[in-house]
This record gives C-alpha cells, structure tokens and sequence, in this order.
C-alpha cells in the first residue's frame, strides 16, 4: 500500500492506491474524518491508483463537508487527471480540486 500521513494541515498519500489498498485508505480516511480534517489532500506522490482511490476521496469529501469542512485535492498529475477521466469521476472530483490542482 501507499502511505498515508498527516503532515501540518494536509493529508499526504504516496505511492500505490489500488483497490487491494482500498480497506487501509478507507480506514486512514475515516481517522482523518473522525479527528476533523484535515481539508487538503495531497496526492502529488501518488504513483499508482485505480477508481477506488477517488471512489474513497470522493466520499470523504463528501462526509467531511456535510459536517460543515471544507475538503480540497491537490497535485493531480496528469496521469490521476487521465484515471478520472477515463474512470468517469471526473466531474463529482472537479468541485474538489483545489486551485491549480
């Protein structure tokens, strides 16, 4: 699996988010949730993902905002941006994108 830390006022994943990765990044998200945040995602070291990664950033986006935080993903590569697309995720991850992505 990749890792997933908090470092300051951000969640940083790295590496490989595949779905054999999705019970662990589902359990660290739900964590992140249950603390309060933080509100940025940083994906800029993800090297490896599949559709559960933004299915699982996608619902905690959307958890975490309807208890009142805003949630926001940063360093979507060209290649995340590509998954999306391909994977039809695209516009439910567009409103999270923070800017200049």
């Amino acid at each position: 699996m990749g890792n997933c830390e908090k470092v300051d006022d951000r969640l940083v994943l790295s590496g490989e988010f595949t779905i054999e990765h999705a019970a662990d990044l589902k359990a660290f998200l739900a964590e992140a949730a249950a603390a309060g945040g933080p509100g940025l995602v940083d994906l800029t070291q993800v090297t490896r993902a599949g559709i559960s990664l933004f299915q699982l950033l996608i619902s905690f986006a959307t958890t975490m905002e309807a208890s009142g935080f805003d949630v926001r993903f940063t360093g979507l590569n060209e290649y995340l941006t590509s998954l999306a697309e391909t994977a039809g995720v695209r516009d439910a991850l567009a409103p999270h994108i923070a800017e200049g992505g």
